[in-house]
């Protein structure tokens, strides 16, 4: 039964404009403290060590997105900045190569004003991309009346949400695309040990859980949230009776950017 130390990296969204290439030195200081607030509770023990971040991460995102619901809330940055993205989060990982690294997403857009837009999490592993995945469901935040348009709705591509880590077995979910895990395990047993669950302004409908999961593991874009009242943060284990939350095995304010890094120590 594998030991898995993994970390939610809350963003105090009130505080947070989106990061992109050229503010990637703020993630990297985040995911050093991150590493450092895991490896202070993995203590030398044998176990996969994980950390996660939330949806829209790689964004350009208006001041006070949570308050005005506006669809200018989040905007995308250009398929040639993703590109940057992606090569620095590869540097990154080769710094921390034993680090499951779930990068929130980035939301892009390839192909100018109008073209498709897509919702990807990156996923990093030993040095390189080790998986992802897009984002089926359209937010419309590329409609300009926030309605459905077909030029501006995501093009669905890796959409697979089925991944494995030494030896753990996790499915993905970003945001509206909650329930979606569930419904293909309906179609075909698939289970799971860690449901990564990421999203920006979502709570974790019990509904929607997959049945064949040990774990789900939730990190939101919103502001201040109490992960003891509220639901859209946290990890959550599955048991006879339903489930419950865990409590965290360590808490801290990373120096970086406005936020929390909770770790939790699980046996998957």
């Amino acid at each position: 039964m594998p030991n898995v130390f993994l970390a939610l990296i809350q963003v105090k969204l009130s505080q947070f404009t989106g990061l992109g290439a050229d503010t990637f030195d703020s993630f990297t200081n985040l995911i050093a403290e991150t590493d450092a607030a895991i490896e202070n509770v993995k203590h030398g023990t044998d176990g996969l060590k994980v950390a996660m971040a939330p949806e829209y991460l790689f964004s350009d995102i208006t001041p006070g997105a949570e308050a005005n619901k506006s669809q200018e809330s989040y905007q995308p940055i250009t398929a040639k900045a993703k590109a940057k993205v992606y090569d620095k989060l590869e540097t990154l990982s080769k710094q921390y190569p034993d680090l499951l690294l779930i990068a929130g997403s980035i939301f892009y857009q390839k192909g100018g004003l109008r073209g498709k837009g897509y919702n990807v999490s990156p996923i990093m592993y030993g040095g390189k991309i080790h998986y992802k995945h897009n984002k089926i469901a359209d937010d419309r935040h590329l409609s300009k009346d926030y309605s459905a348009d077909a030029v501006h709705s995501y093009k669905e591509s890796h959409a697979d949400p089925f991944f494995e880590c030494k030896n753990v077995r996790f499915g993905i979910e970003i945001c509206a695309d909650q329930g979606r895990v569930l419904t293909l395990q309906n179609q075909k047993p698939r289970p799971i040990d860690i449901l990564i669950f990421i999203s920006a302004g979502a709570g974790m409908l019990q509904g929607s859980l997959p049945n064949q999961v040990k774990f789900v593991a939730h990190v939101d874009l919103s502001n201040d949230i109490d992960y003891t009242k509220d639901r859209a943060n946290g990890v959550w284990q599955k048991g006879d009776n339903g489930g419950q939350y865990l409590a965290a095995t360590s808490t801290s304010v990373p120096q970086t950017l406005a936020g929390t890094i909770r770790v939790y120590s699980l046996v998957v």
